[in-house]
C-alpha cells in the first residue's frame, strides 16, 4: 500500500480524520497492525518530480445572482438501506459497530479468542454449526449430522473435536426436551428466507433480510416461529429488546409469505437451559422499531453514532475505531 501524503491546510480544510489519515492510525509503523501490511509514505513532490503547486491563488470568485441563489437548494440521495433481522441488535451494543458494518460495510477482523476451553471457540460458529446439525436432523440421524455439520466447518482440529463435543450435548439435550417433542409431528419449514420492505420515510426507504430457523404450520390458518439460541436466555431490558425485534420482524415476514395465515406465537428456544423466550405485546414493538428506524435515518455521520467501550474487547471493528 502506498499512502501519497499532501499537505493542505488552504480554505476548506476539515479537521474530520480523512481516509488516509485512518489508514495511517490504523496500519502505520509503530501501530498494532504494522506488520499486515507494506507501508510506503510519500509526498507529492516525489512522486512527479517536481514542487507542487497550489492552485489557490488560481481560483476566482463568481458571482451569482441574488435570485437564483434562493432557488438553490441541496441536491439529496434517497437511501436505501437493507439490514439483517439481527442488525439492531448490534445497534443494542455499540451504535458504532452498526455504523461500521451496515452502512460503511467495512471489512472485519476478528478479535483473538480468550480463555480456555469452550471460550477458545468462537460463539458465533458454535451457532452456526448448531443450527446446521439441527437442519440435518430432519433427514439424518443426530450422529450423521454431527459429523456432516463438521466437515463445512472451517476450524483447526483441535477446535472441531471441541464443536462436536459441546454441540452433541447440546442437541441431545434440547431433542429430549418438551420444547422439541411438542412440534414434531407439525408441517415445518427449515432456513426460511424472506426480504421484508418495512419502514419509509420521504424518499428513504429501510429493508430487512433474514432467515427464520424454523417455521411450523400448526394448522390451515395459524404459524409458529422458533428461532435457535446457543448463547444464554437475556437478562437484561436492553437485550430483551433486541430479541424481541428479531421476533417482530420474523412474524410480519411470515404473515407477508402467506397472507392467509397468523404468527400465533413466535420464540426463542436457548439451547443452554431449554426455555423459550416468546413474543409479547407485538403491536406495542412495532410502534418502538419505527421510532427508532425515524431516529437512525437521521444519523448521517460516524460521530453521530455513540461508541460503547465496554464492548470493544469482542468488537470486529475495533482495529479501526478511533473509540470516541
Amino acid at each position: 500500500m502506498v499512502l501519497v501524503h499532501v499537505e493542505n491546510g488552504g480554505k476548506g480544510s476539515s479537521s474530520r480524520e480523512k481516509w488516509g489519515q485512518s489508514l495511517s492510525r490504523v496500519f502505520a509503523p509503530g501501530t498494532a497492525h504494522a506488520g499486515e501490511v507494506e507501508w510506503v509514505e510519500k509526498d507529492v513532490e516525489s512522486l512527479l518530480g517536481q514542487p507542487a503547486v497550489s492552485r489557490e491563488k488560481e481560483e476566482k470568485t463568481e458571482l451569482i445572482d441574488a435570485a437564483v441563489y434562493d432557488r438553490l437548494r441541496p441536491i439529496s440521495f434517497p437511501r436505501k438501506i437493507e439490514l439483517s433481522a439481527t442488525a439492531l441488535l448490534h445497534y443494542d451494543t455499540c451504535p458504532r459497530r452498526f455504523y461500521y458494518e451496515y452502512l460503511e460495510k467495512m471489512p472485519q477482523v476478528e478479535p483473538e479468542p480468550i480463555g480456555e476451553g469452550l471460550y477458545q471457540i468462537s460463539p458465533a460458529a458454535l451457532g452456526t454449526y448448531i443450527h446446521k446439525v439441527l437442519e440435518l436432523m430432519e433427514n439424518a440421524p443426530l450422529q450423521t449430522a454431527l459429523d456432516m455439520a463438521l466437515e463445512e466447518l472451517e476450524e483447526p482440529e483441535k477446535e472441531r473435536k471441541l464443536f462436536r463435543q459441546t454441540g452433541e450435548v447440546l442437541v441431545q439435550r434440547y431433542c429430549q426436551s418438551p420444547l422439541y417433542q411438542e412440534l414434531l409431528s407439525f408441517e415445518k419449514e427449515r432456513e426460511k428466507q424472506f426480504q421484508l420492505p418495512f419502514y419509509k420515510k420521504g424518499r428513504d426507504q429501510v429493508s430487512f433480510t433474514g432467515r427464520m430457523d424454523l417455521l411450523v404450520h400448526l394448522s390451515e390458518n395459524t404459524l409458529a416461529i422458533v428461532d435457535y439460541k446457543t448463547g444464554h436466555p437475556p437478562v437484561d431490558g436492553e437485550e430483551k429488546q433486541g430479541y424481541r425485534r428479531q421476533l417482530l420482524l420474523y412474524s410480519l415476514a411470515a404473515e407477508a409469505q402467506y397472507p392467509d395465515k397468523k404468527v400465533v406465537w413466535a420464540g426463542l428456544d436457548f439451547l443452554q437451559n431449554n426455555t423459550r423466550y416468546l413474543l409479547e405485546n407485538r403491536e406495542g414493538e412495532l410502534e418502538k422499531l419505527e421510532q427508532l428506524l425515524e431516529h437512525l435515518l437521521r444519523l448521517e455521520t460516524e460521530s453521530n453514532f455513540l461508541v460503547r467501550t465496554a464492548a470493544c474487547p469482542y468488537c470486529p471493528f475495533a482495529y479501526f475505531c478511533p473509540k470516541k
